[in-house]
């Protein structure tokens, strides 16, 4: 929770690091509630045509995965961070518009407290670390005076690919080759802080 709060903060003050172009956007990933990973994030305008943003996000809840008719669950922890760098074609205002994307993203989960049909299967805590670099397509607009929407959708591939969970499941065939490709699906409500 501690390392959480940290984030939260360091990318609530970021907005004040340059005052020359003061404008912060605050955002919260819709898309990440499906995986159960909550992440906000910011978007710092570096010109009218060119942002950078940092989105952090912590998983909640259990995982759970269904292999050969057996019901698996675990316990997560850990942290995920995505950085991009956007170019905006032709902005109204600065940042906002259709955008050509540049990203990574970093994830460090360990997986704990496994069970196996709701008993308790003791086992090493298992960890999946992941590095990835991509390109995407997006857009970015004020739905209000202060309100921002941010939809954007992309693709790439792992640089870093460490899971022990390929480790444990032997069986996830299909699944296990599309370890190297990166989809990525972001949906973005919020807040213009700065302007």
């Amino acid at each position: 929770m501690r390392k959480f709060t940290l984030l939260i903060a360091l990318v609530a003050t970021l907005g004040f690091v340059d005052a020359v172009h003061a404008q912060l956007d605050a955002t919260f990933n819709i898309t990440s509630i499906s995986s159960r990973n909550p992440q906000i994030g910011g978007e710092f305008a570096i010109s009218e045509n060119f942002g950078i943003g940092l989105d952090v996000g912590i998983p909640v809840g259990r995982y759970d995965i269904t292999v050969n008719d057996s019901e698996t669950s675990f316990k997560r922890s850990g942290i995920l961070a995505s950085f991009h760098a956007k170019y905006y074609f032709n902005p109204d205002q600065a940042t906002t518009g259709f955008y050509l994307a540049g990203y990574s993203r970093f994830r460090n989960i360990t997986y704990a407290d496994r069970q196996i049909d709701g008993t308790s299967s003791p086992t090493d805590d298992l960890k999946n670390n992941r590095l990835t670099f991509g390109l995407a397509l997006g857009a970015k607009y004020l739905i209000s005076d202060k309100f921002v929407i941010d939809a954007m959708a992309g693709g790439g591939f792992a640089a870093v690919k460490d899971n022990d969970l390929l480790d444990v499941f032997d069986d996830l065939g299909f699944f296990e080759s599309l370890e190297s490709i990166d989809l990525y699906v972001r949906v973005g409500i919020g807040y213009r802080i700065l302007d």
